[in-house]
């Protein structure tokens, strides 16, 4: 995983982002960013993305049990980032529904809580993590991820220089770069970065 051209956008994208005339290459650039941390599939780029990575030869006990050493699980990883970009996105700034509520995603991915889980306890995120049902959570994150970049694709000037400006760029660039886990296709043991 070569995170240097990843680095260098995310570092224009901060010198362009507040400038009006910068608009299109400003959404480009986060369009850009978010194709490569959810799976190829949901953005439909043909390139291998950091999701697409993570999920290749990853068992479902091991999203589910392995844990860094925060006590965190791939599947608690994949939940917090995608309820962030689904809060963050949707209700502050489209100020719409989120996507979590509008096909009952809770209960199809079997999930207790509705929130990023951040009070979770290590145990806790255990015990959330062993009843998710990783295929709707996937699925859930792809509806998340095609809303944002409707939401992207529809921001106008005022949005991008407004009062929201640096907030967006941190929430989004925090939610972008969700892939605190990397799975190593050598060893395939979980490297927790």
């Amino acid at each position: 995983m070569n995170l240097k051209p990843w680095n260098e956008d995310i570092k224009h994208l901060r010198e362009v982002i507040l400038k009006e005339d910068k608009l299109e290459e400003s959404k480009n650039l986060c369009l850009s960013l978010h194709s490569m941390v959810h799976s190829s599939n949901m953005s439909g780029v043909s390139v291998k993305t950091f999701e697409d990575e993570l999920w290749e030869g990853l068992d479902e006990e091991s999203c589910k049990t392995a844990v860094n050493e925060k006590g965190r699980t791939i599947v608690y990883g994949i939940w917090h980032s995608t309820r962030i970009e689904d809060i963050t996105m949707n209700l502050l700034i489209a100020g719409g529904e989120q996507v979590l509520n509008i096909e009952n995603w809770k209960d199809k991915i079997n999930s207790k809580i509705t929130d990023t889980g951040n009070a979770l306890t290590k145990e806790e995120i255990l015990e959330f993590s062993k009843n998710i049902n990783i295929e709707k959570l996937k699925n859930y994150r792809a509806e998340v991820g095609k809303r944002t970049r409707e939401i992207i694709n529809n921001l106008i000037s005022k949005d991008m220089i407004g009062v929201f400006a640096k907030y967006i760029f941190l929430k989004l660039r925090r939610t972008l770069y969700f892939s605190k886990y990397k799975v190593s296709s050598y060893t395939e043991n979980l490297i927790f970065l």
